[in-house]
C-alpha cells in the first residue's frame, strides 16, 4: 500500500499505472490495485482520472475520429489515444470502461451523482459486479447516503439492486425496509440474472453468474423472507410470468422451500389491497398458476367472497374458483348468489357474463335457489352493458312464478337503468301477478329522460322574447334562425357552421396579464424550470424578458443565484425535464442569455428539428433585443404576447403596442413577431384598431420608417385597401407578408387585386393524406412537422399504436403552445395531431365554442375514439359532449370520418365512447344516433365487431323514436344470420318513428344557438 497519500509524486506513479491498466483493457488487475487505494489517495487522483475518462470518452471510439480533427488535445492525450487506438480489445468501448471504473473508485459523491459524460452510467449499470466491487472495496463514509440516492433517482443511476443487495449482504450498508426496495428486488433479481448477456459481462473475466432466480435465491437464503413481501407492497414482480419468478415460487413450495399454503393465502391477501392494475392482474394469474386443487378451493371459499366486491381483477379470481367448483358440485349456491351482486357494477361485461352462466348452473341444479336467483338477476339489470341486462331479463323471465311483491317492485325500479329497448319487456314482466296492484307498482321514468343530470334548456315557446330581441344579422350568424326553421318545419337540427369571424375572442375574464416586474419574471422562470403546466406561462417569460432584461437591481445576483444553480441541474440534454424538452424551441438559451449564464451549445438544421423553426425564430429575434443597440429600445413588449386566453390578441392593442415602438422610435422586430401577432387577431375590435391606425399615421413623419412596415402589413390584415410590403431597404418580410394574408382571410376580407404570391394551405384529401398548396415550409403557420410527416410513406393513416401513448408531461404544453400559434384556423394543429398521433392535449382543439370541427378535426375525433388511452378516450368524450352542448360539429360528417377508418378502429371502443356521450342529453342522443346513422351509410362491409357501435345505436333509436336512413336500413337489412349483429340489425329496423322525443331535441339545439348569440351580443371591450 503506497503510504505517502498527498505525494504528488506518488499520485503521479499512481495514475501511470492506472493508465497502463486502461490501455491494457485489464479489468481484473484494474479493480485488484483500486481496492488497496486509501480514500485520500482517491482523492488526489480524481482530477486527472476524470480528464482520462472524457478524454477516452470522447475521442477514443469510431467516431472520435473527427471530433479529434476539431479538437485542441495536449500531447498526453493524443500519446494515449494512439496507444489505445494501437490496441486489439474484444470491444472498442472496454478501455471506456476500464476508465468509467477508475472515476467510480477515485471521485465523491457529487461527482458521481451528476452528469460525467454521455456514457459513464450506462456503462457502470451494465457492470453491476464490478460496480459491487469497487465500492466494496472503497467504502467512503458517504455510501449508504449516496446508494439511498441512487437507487430512488432517474437520471445518471449507477447503483442496481445487484449491487444494493452485495453491498448490504457484505455489511457496507444497513438492509431497506421502505417499499421500493420491495420493487428493486422484485425487478432486480430477474434483471441480474439477465447481466449475463450485456457485453460489457461478457468480455469480463468473471465467475459464477447466476443463471436463474433460482440461483441467485439460494445463494443468498435471506432473500426468501423478502419473497412474501412480493405480496404485500406495490412491485412489479409478479405483472408477468415471464419475468421468472412464477415458475421459482412454485418450484420452491413444490421442494419444501416455500410453504405452499401461505404462498396461496398470500395471492389471495394481495388482491385485497390497492394496487396497479397490473399488479393486480399479476398477483390473479399468479394464484390460478399454483393450480389449486378442487379441496384447496373449496377450503379457501371464505377467502374468495370479499374478492367479488373488489374490482374486476378480484372478481374474475373468485368467479374462476365459483366455475371450478360448480363443476365438481361444491358450490354452495346460497352463499354464491348472496356474494355475486358486487360483480354486476363492473363496467366491463365478461365477468357479470360468466356470473350469469353460473345463475343458470345453479338455478337448473339446486332449485330451492331460485328466489335468491331472481335478487341476483335483478342486481344484473343494474349493470351498464345491454347485453348483460338483456342476459339477465331472459333468465328472470324463466323464473317469473318466483317474482314477488317486493322484487317486483324492484323490477321495475330497474327498468328506468336498463337499454329502452328491454323497457316494454320488464313492465310486462312485473304485470304477469294477478296479486300486483296499481298502487304497488312504482312506475319507470320517462323513456327519453338522459341516464345523467342535464338541463333540458329552453322550450322554443318561452323564447320568443330573446329571439326577437336579437338583431336579425346575430340570430342569422349564432345559428338562432336556422334552428327555429327546424322547429317550425319539424327538421332535424342540423348545426350552424360557425364563422371565426364573428365570434367575439376578448371576453374579459379570459384577459392575460403580463408579468408586472423582474421580481414577477423570476418567480414565473423559477416555477417554468419546475414543470410547465400552462402555455401562455411561456409567452409571459418571452414578453418579461423582453421588457425587463436590462432591468437588474442591487442584489439581482443573489437572488437569482439558486435559480441559476437549478437550471444547470436541469439541463443535462438527456434528462425528461421542462429545459431538455423545450431547447429545440430556445427558450432555455434565452433565459440563460438573460441570466448571463453559459450557452448551450446545439446543432440546428436538421431535417428532424424543423417542428421547431418558428418558435426558435420568434427567440432569436428576442435575443437581438438583449443586444446593447439604440435602435433596439430596452423596456419595450413583445407584438406576440397574447391578451387573451386561447392566443388571441385584441387588434386594438397591438396598435398600441406598435404606437409605443413609434414613439419610442424603436425598430420593430422585423418578421416573425408582427407576424405571429397578426395571426393571433381576434375579429372583434378591429374597427376600433383601424381608427387607431389612422389616428397614429397622422402622427408620424413620412420618414418614420420604423413601424411603416409593421402597420402595413396590419391595415393589409384588417382588410384595408394598401399594398403588402414584400421587402424593404433590402430585407424579405414573406413571413408576415404571408401571415398578413392568412390573417385578411379569416377576417372575412378578399384579396384584391390578387397576391403577388401564393398563399399556402394544407387540408385533409379523401383518402387520409395532405394535400398542399403552396410552399408550406416558408409559413411561420404552419407547424414545421406537417411537411415532413406528410412526404413519408405512412402519410394517409398514423400508426395506431401511437394513439396509446400520451408523451410526457414534460412536452404536453408545447402542444398547447403550437395550438396557440394559429388560434384562427385549428384545422393545421388536427392535421398535424391525425398524422403524428399527438399527446391528448392535441385534443383541445375541439373545445373552442366558436370554430365549427372542419374535416381535419372530424378525421382527429375518429382516431382518438379508437384508441386505448384513457386520456385520449376522456378527451375525446369531452369533446363530443362540448361539440353537441356549444353545436360545433356536425354529426354526419363525423360519422363519414368514422366510416372511412372504421377498419382500423376497434369498435367497442369508439362505443363506450359515444355511449357515454350519449347519457347527457337528447340532443346528445340524437347526436349520438346521427353519427352511427351517417357511419352506417357510408360503409358496404360488415365488420366483424360491428355489434359494439349496433347497441348504441339501437339505445339511441328506441330512445328518439328515430329510423335510420334510406342507405344504412339497406345495409342492415343486407346483414342476415343468426349472429349478434344481425339480431341487433333487425332490431333496429324495428324502430317505431315517434316524433315526440324530437321536440326536445329541437328545443335544446335551439337553446345553445341562442346561448351562443346572447353570449356574442355582450358589450365586451
Amino acid at each position: 500500500m503506497v503510504e505517502v497519500a498527498g505525494d504528488t509524486a506518488q499520485v503521479d506513479n499512481l495514475f501511470r499505472e492506472f493508465q497502463e491498466l486502461i490501455v491494457a483493457g485489464d479489468r481484473v488487475k484494474l479493480c485488484d490495485r483500486l481496492a488497496v487505494l486509501e480514500e485520500t489517495q482517491r482523492t488526489g487522483l480524481a482530477e486527472q482520472c476524470l480528464a482520462l475518462y472524457t478524454c477516452i470518452s470522447d475521442f477514443a471510439g469510431p467516431s472520435g475520429k473527427d471530433r479529434r480533427a476539431h479538437a485542441t488535445l495536449s500531447v498526453e492525450q493524443e500519446t494515449l489515444l494512439q496507444r489505445v487506438l494501437a490496441q486489439e480489445y474484444v470491444d472498442w468501448r472496454v478501455p471506456r470502461w476500464c476508465s468509467g471504473l477508475l472515476v467510480l473508485a477515485v471521485c465523491d459523491q457529487k461527482t458521481l451523482s451528476g452528469y460525467v459524460g454521455a456514457w459513464l452510467h450506462s456503462d457502470l449499470l451494465n457492470m453491476p459486479h464490478r460496480v459491487l466491487q469497487v465500492l466494496n472495496d472503497r467504502r467512503p463514509p458517504w455510501l449508504p447516503a449516496f446508494v439511498r440516492k441512487q437507487v430512488k433517482q432517474k437520471d445518471y443511476c449507477i447503483v442496481s439492486w445487484s449491487v444494493e443487495r452485495g453491498l448490504i449482504r457484505s455489511g457496507a450498508i444497513a438492509p431497506s425496509d421502505d417499499e421500493d426496495y420491495v420493487n428493486r428486488f422484485a425487478t432486480g433479481v430477474p434483471g441480474y440474472v439477465g447481466m449475463r448477456s450485456p457485453i460489457e459481462v461478457r468480455t469480463d473475466s468473471l465467475s459464477d453468474l447466476p443463471e436463474s432466480i433460482s440461483d441467485v435465491l439460494l445463494a443468498d437464503p435471506d432473500l426468501l423472507n423478502d419473497v412474501w413481501r412480493l405480496f404485500e407492497a406495490q412491485n412489479s414482480g409478479l405483472e408477468r410470468q415471464e419475468t421468472g419468478w412464477y415458475e421459482t415460487l412454485k418450484e420452491f413450495a413444490e421442494q419444501g422451500r416455500l410453504d405452499r399454503h401461505r404462498l396461496i393465502h398470500a395471492s389471495i391477501s394481495a388482491l385485497l389491497r390497492p394496487a396497479r392494475p397490473a399488479a393486480q392482474s399479476g398477483f390473479a394469474k399468479f394464484h390460478e398458476y399454483l393450480e389449486l386443487t378442487l379441496d384447496e378451493r373449496a377450503e379457501l371459499w371464505s377467502d374468495y367472497v370479499p374478492l367479488f366486491a373488489n374490482g374486476s381483477t378480484s372478481a374474475a379470481v373468485a368467479v374462476a374458483a365459483s366455475e371450478v367448483l360448480a363443476k365438481g358440485k361444491r358450490l354452495n349456491a346460497a352463499s354464491f348468489l348472496e356474494a355475486c351482486h358486487p360483480v354486476f357494477q363492473l363496467d366491463k361485461k365478461v365477468v357479470p357474463g360468466k356470473v350469469l352462466k353460473l345463475i343458470k348452473r345453479l338455478v337448473k341444479e339446486q332449485p330451492d335457489c331460485r328466489g335468491a336467483a331472481v335478487t341476483a338477476l335483478i342486481a344484473g339489470l343494474n349493470n351498464v352493458s345491454p347485453d348483460v341486462q338483456e342476459e339477465s331479463l331472459d333468465l328472470l323471465e324463466t323464473l317469473a312464478d318466483h317474482l314477488n311483491a317486493s322484487t317486483r317492485n324492484e323490477l321495475l325500479a330497474a327498468a328506468e337503468h336498463v337499454a329502452a329497448a328491454l323497457r316494454s319487456r320488464i313492465e310486462t314482466l312485473a304485470a304477469k301477478s294477478p296479486a300486483q296492484t296499481a298502487e304497488s307498482m312504482i312506475s319507470p321514468k320517462n323513456d327519453s329522460a338522459p341516464r345523467h343530470s342535464a338541463s333540458q334548456g329552453r322550450k322554443a315557446s318561452s323564447c320568443l322574447p330573446q329571439i326577437e330581441a336579437l338583431s336579425p344579422r346575430l340570430r342569422t350568424i349564432s345559428g338562432v334562425d336556422a334552428a327555429a326553421d327546424a322547429i317550425s318545419q319539424r327538421l332535424d337540427p342540423i348545426p350552424p357552421q360557425i364563422e371565426s369571424r364573428f365570434a367575439p375572442r376578448r371576453d374579459p375574464s379570459q384577459v392575460v396579464i403580463p408579468l408586472a416586474s423582474v421580481d414577477e419574471l423570476i418567480d414565473a422562470v423559477s416555477a417554468f424550470v419546475e414543470g410547465c403546466n400552462e402555455a401562455m406561462d411561456v409567452e409571459r417569460i418571452l414578453d418579461g424578458i423582453s421588457r425587463f432584461h436590462r432591468d437588474k437591481p442591487a442584489g439581482f445576483e443573489q437572488r437569482v443565484a439558486p435559480l441559476k444553480k437549478r437550471i444547470e441541474a436541469r439541463s443535462d440534454p438527456f434528462a425528461d425535464t421542462v429545459l431538455s424538452a423545450a431547447i429545440n424551441t430556445g427558450v432555455p438559451q434565452l433565459i440563460r442569455e438573460w441570466l448571463g449564464m453559459p450557452a448551450i451549445s446545439v446543432q440546428w438544421g436538421e431535417w428532424y428539428e424543423m417542428s421547431y423553426r418558428f418558435f426558435r425564430t420568434r427567440i432569436r429575434e428576442i435575443s437581438y433585443r438583449l443586444q446593447p443597440n439604440d435602435r433596439i429600445k430596452p423596456g419595450l413588449p413583445l407584438l406576440s404576447l397574447p391578451t387573451h386566453r386561447g392566443g388571441w390578441i385584441d387588434p386594438v392593442v397591438l396598435v398600441e403596442r406598435i404606437a409605443t415602438y413609434a414613439r419610442e422610435k424603436a425598430i420593430v422586430s422585423n418578421n416573425v413577431d408582427i407576424a405571429q401577432a397578426l395571426l393571433r387577431l381576434s375579429p372583434d375590435g378591429c374597427e376600433q384598431a383601424k381608427q387607431a391606425i389612422a389616428c397614429l399615421k397622422a402622427e408620424q413623419k413620412k420618414d418614420d420608417w420604423y413601424t411603416k412596415n409593421s402597420l402595413n402589413a396590419l391595415e393589409f390584415a384588417l382588410g384595408e385597401p394598401v399594398e403588402l410590403s414584400w421587402a424593404s431597404r433590402g430585407l424579405n418580410y414573406e413571413t408576415r407578408c404571408l401571415a398578413a394574408a392568412h390573417a385578411r382571410a379569416a377576417l372575412g376580407h378578399p384579396c384584391d387585386p390578387p397576391l403577388p404570391f401564393t398563399v399556402p394551405n394544407a387540408t385533409l384529401d379523401e383518402d387520409g393524406s395532405i394535400r398542399f398548396v403552396g410552399p408550406i415550409t416558408n409559413d411561420a403557420a404552419f407547424p414545421g412537422g406537417l411537411l415532413l410527416q406528410a412526404h413519408s410513406w405512412d402519410a394517409a393513416f398514423p400508426e395506431r399504436e401511437s394513439w396509446g401513448s400520451s408523451g410526457t408531461a414534460t412536452r404536453n404544453w408545447m402542444v398547447d403552445w403550437q395550438n396557440m400559434v394559429w388560434p384562427n384556423n385549428r384545422a393545421v394543429a388536427c392535421l398535424l395531431s391525425i398524422q403524428f398521433g399527438h399527446v391528448p392535449d392535441s385534443l383541445n382543439n375541439l373545445l373552442d365554442p366558436d370554430w365549427t370541427w372542419t374535416d381535419e378535426a372530424c378525421r382527429l375525433a375518429a382516431w382518438a375514439m379508437g384508441t386505448e388511452s384513457a386520456d385520449c378516450k376522456l378527451r375525446v368524450t369531452d369533446a363530443i359532449v362540448f361539440g353537441t352542448s356549444q353545436r360545433t360539429f356536425d354529426p354526419t360528417l363525423l360519422g363519414r370520418h368514422l366510416a372511412t377508418i372504421l377498419e382500423k378502429l376497434k369498435l367497442n371502443r369508439v362505443a363506450a365512447v359515444l355511449a357515454e356521450a350519449a347519457r347527457v342529453s337528447p340532443l346528445h342522443q340524437w347526436t349520438v344516433f346521427t353519427i352511427l346513422d351517417s357511419t352506417l351509410s357510408h360503409i358496404s362491409t360488415v365488420p366483424r365487431d360491428l355489434h359494439h357501435l349496433l347497441t348504441p345505436l339501437l339505445e339511441t333509436a328506441t330512445l328518439l323514436g328515430r329510423c335510420v336512413n334510406d342507405s344504412s336500413r339497406a345495409f342492415l337489412s343486407s346483414i342476415t344470420g343468426s349472429t349478434k349483429t344481425a339480431k341487433l340489425a333487425q332490431q333496429i329496423l324495428a324502430v317505431s318513428l315517434d316524433p315526440q322525443p324530437m321536440i326536445v331535441v329541437r328545443d335544446l339545439a335551439l337553446s345553445a344557438s341562442l346561448d351562443r348569440a346572447e353570449r356574442w351580443g355582450r358589450p365586451w371591450t
